[in-house]
């Protein structure tokens, strides 16, 4: 399955072997605006100030958190938690399972758009104070 949003406010899962759409979803409120694959589990947040969990194999909605101003860096799911740079300009980590939030934090000014990294129990991420962060995850 690979997962793409659309500009019509949906989200869509495509079939690999030959790219017809199998689901799509209007959670989000607009195209996904970053994707993290974990488990058969999509994470995605839209315009909506959500991250969403989605089934990737039927797109049904697992669950769907708040957010402090929507999604400003792809997610990334590791040992059972899920980590994002919000637009707010935290970095936010929920429970892959249910959503609840975990902990925010604003180091460095924020997180910048890329993406973090998680390896060996530490998250590192870029910020707009021109730093590079490393925290336990």
């Amino acid at each position: 399955m690979v997962c793409v949003g659309g500009n019509d406010g949906r989200l869509y899962g495509l079939r690999v072997a030959d790219g017809s759409v199998a689901w799509s979803s209007a959670a989000g409120g607009g195209p996904a605006t970053a994707l993290a694959p974990g488990a058969g589990v999509v994470y995605f947040g839209g315009h909506d100030r959500r991250l969403h969990a989605l089934r990737a194999g039927d797109g049904a909605l697992i669950w769907s958190s708040q957010t402090g101003g929507g999604q400003y860096t792809g997610p990334v799911a590791a040992r059972g938690v899920v980590y994002f740079g919000g637009r707010d300009l935290r970095l936010y980590a929920l429970r892959a399972a249910d959503g609840a939030g975990l902990w925010s934090s604003a180091a460095g000014g924020g997180p910048t758009g890329a993406t973090p990294v998680v390896t060996a129990g530490v998250i590192y991420f870029g910020s707009f104070g021109n730093r590079m962060y490393a925290l336990a995850a």
